[in-house]
């Protein structure tokens, strides 16, 4: 199938663009094939093995298989797979991630299964996924790379998303442009591939059909001011229900009745307006991210409907409880900065809580957070009356990566000894007796100092054998700029300077 497919698309391409065909390489020997297996830890699924039994990729200069993106030889592949391998520990969980559909592909920035066999030239890959999420199909091809944060799943398999270049090209969906020096071939008029695929009937061949709606009866009990927004916004209703992201920032919102309808929406901010109630919510079952700062909300419990949500930003709001929350299965990082919540103990629930923003933590919210064993990152402002002794629980939590302190005065950092995996320090309007406690914490690379100016015992910093970078006033900068027996980044200064500080800084970091 699969070759019969590939020479399909190359008798239709062969008068328009020769040049793609003769940039084919000879094929890969099955000795190849399972020796970047072996290396890479997987099994090819049979599509992909008789892709590259019939070529190994194409050529550096070539025209691109997947209109206009570089079909990749197999030492290719391995050395663009030992690429992400490498940065998946330190970069794996970064930024939010979204599936299309939902549950079909794990949500993460970089998965070693993920195999690209295909490339953009920018960071960017078609792939094949050998590790989906619960809905999703081995073998699937999907969208990853440095600018793919919406992950899409383009095709059930490979042989279908082969089938679909070749219907398309029988279509006439694509064009070719050349100049005296280069020739670029695209899907239709769309441009990149990675772009098109958002306007595609997804998986192609074998789409998902949509979900039934009451198109006819939306509108019937939407305000004019909704009406002229999601016009001027979206263009269209239809448009607006089926977006994934939804930024509804500073409207005035009091009523958000027609999202309910927006029901494959992922990310939604709704930033600065005067909604109370969530209501409508409920019906998001997709939504990942929501974002409901600087709004008088109180009650949650719509939340509770939301299995997917995995990111609450609700500062300044009038919430009272998270009980809605405990039982959120995905809920990863939460701020509830300026929100008037007392009892912290419904999230000892959450399983995969890494990231908290409070403020004016008491000395018995300290205590509940230190159960919170693996928070990875904690940013705290401290209530009046909390004592470093208050804070010594806190060094139950060993997975701490980063955490930062705001408004506090405090004789020492020793709490935070035990937490030996951390590696970014932030303190901001605060100020320590002795600091030099912290050079002994062995990940410790960043330390940054906003309104600190009472810090003591600042030089032993210099000390630490793992400190790389550090921010801070430019009395700080002056005083360590010397001390550190390595090169450390000072690139970044806090507070002003004269204009003969600022030229010696600048001496320095440059």
């Amino acid at each position: 199938m699969i070759e019969r497919l590939l020479g399909e698309i190359k008798a239709l391409l062969q008068d328009d663009l020769p040049e793609l065909a003769a940039a084919l390489r000879p094929a890969a020997s099955i000795e190849d094939i399972r020796g970047a297996e072996r290396t890479m830890g997987v099994e090819f699924p049979a599509p992909l093995r008789e892709l590259y039994l019939l070529h190994d990729g194409e050529e550096a200069d070539g025209t691109g298989l997947f209109w206009g993106l570089r079909f990749l030889p197999l030492d290719e592949v391995v050395s663009s797979w030992h690429t992400w391998s490498d940065l998946e520990e330190a970069y794996g969980a970064m930024g939010d991630h979204y599936s299309v559909p939902s549950g079909w592909i794990k949500e993460s920035y970089i998965n070693v299964q993920w195999i690209p066999f295909a490339e953009d030239g920018g960071g960017n890959h078609l792939g094949v996924d050998l590790d989906p999420d619960e809905q999703g199909l081995n073998g699937q091809i999907i969208n990853f790379g440095r600018d793919e944060q919406m992950k899409y799943v383009i095709a059930r398999n490979l042989t279908d998303f082969l089938q679909f270049l070749r219907d398309e090209l029988k279509n006439g969906r694509y064009t070719v442009e050349r100049d005296d020096i280069d020739v670029m071939w695209n899907y239709g008029e769309e441009g990149h591939f990675l772009d098109a695929i958002r306007n595609l009937s997804l998986p192609v061949i074998d789409p998902i059909p949509p979900t039934e709606t009451m198109a006819d009866n939306w509108q019937r009990d939407w305000t004019d001011n909704w009406l002229h927004l999601i016009q001027e916004t979206y263009g269209n209703t239809r448009k607006f229900t089926d977006s994934r992201k939804i930024y509804l920032i500073g409207k005035a919102l009091t009523d958000i009745g027609p999202l309910a309808q927006c029901t494959k929406v992922q990310e939604l901010v709704l930033t600065g307006n005067e909604i109370s109630d969530l209501g409508p919510l409920r019906h998001c079952r997709e939504l990942k991210v929501l974002y409901l700062a600087h709004n008088p909300v109180v009650d949650l419990e719509p939340l509770a409907e939301l299995p997917l949500l995995s990111k609450l930003i609700i500062p300044n709001t009038k919430v009272l409880s998270l009980a809605p929350l405990a039982d959120l299965p995905k809920l990863r990082s939460l701020n509830c900065e300026n929100a008037p919540v007392e009892d912290l103990s419904p999230l000892l629930r959450l399983k995969n809580l890494r990231e908290l923003v409070l403020n004016d933590v008491t000395r018995e919210q300290l205590a509940t957070i230190a159960r919170m064993v693996k928070l990875t990152q904690l940013t705290l402002s401290l209530a009046d009356g909390v004592t470093s002794n208050d804070l010594t629980p806190l060094g139950n939590l060993k997975q701490l990566a980063s955490i930062t302190i705001s408004n506090a005065t405090l004789p020492c950092l020793d709490f935070l000894l035990p937490c030996t995996k951390l590696s970014e320090l932030e303190l901001q309007n605060t100020a320590i007796a002795d600091i030099s406690s912290v050079a002994k914490l062995p990940s410790l690379r960043s330390v940054k100092l906003s309104r600190c100016p009472n810090i003591g015992n600042l030089e032993a910093l210099a000390t630490s054998l793992s400190i790389d970078e550090f921010t801070g006033s430019f009395a700080q900068f002056s005083l360590l700029k010397d001390l550190f027996p390595r090169k450390v980044d000072f690139s970044t200064i806090t507070g002003g300077m004269t204009k003969e500080e600022e030229e010696l800084w600048l001496a320095h970091v440059h």
